[in-house]
C-alpha cells in the first residue's frame, strides 16, 4: 500500500502543514522527518517531486522494527542485555 508519507508506511503518522509542511514519524522505520517548505504555493509545479521525496525517504529508510513483536531488526541476535 501506498500512503502519503511513501510506500508501505501504514505505521507512520503525523501532521500535514499549512502549504506544504510535513512532520511524521515511522515506528516501523525508527524516523522522525519534518520537511518545512515555506514560501511554496500549496498548488503548483513542485508537488511532483516533493510526493518523490516522501517516497524515496520510505524507500531509503528499511523498516528495522517487527511491528508484531516490536523487537528492533538491529536487536535481534543478540545476547539479552547487550548492547
Amino acid at each position: 500500500p501506498f500512503g502519503i508519507y511513501g510506500k508501505d508506511t501504514e505505521y507512520a503518522y503525523g501532521h500535514l502543514g499549512y502549504a506544504n509542511i510535513f512532520g511524521w514519524a515511522d515506528p516501523q522505520r525508527d524516523i522522525a522527518v519534518s520537511l518545512m517548505n515555506t514560501g511554496k504555493a500549496v498548488l503548483g509545479p513542485h508537488l511532483v517531486p516533493l510526493v518523490k521525496l516522501l517516497g524515496k525517504i520510505a524507500e531509503a529508510c528499511e523498516p528495522v522494527v517487527d511491528m508484531q513483536s516490536d523487537v528492533p531488526a538491529y536487536r535481534r541476535g543478540r545476547a539479552r542485555g547487550t548492547r
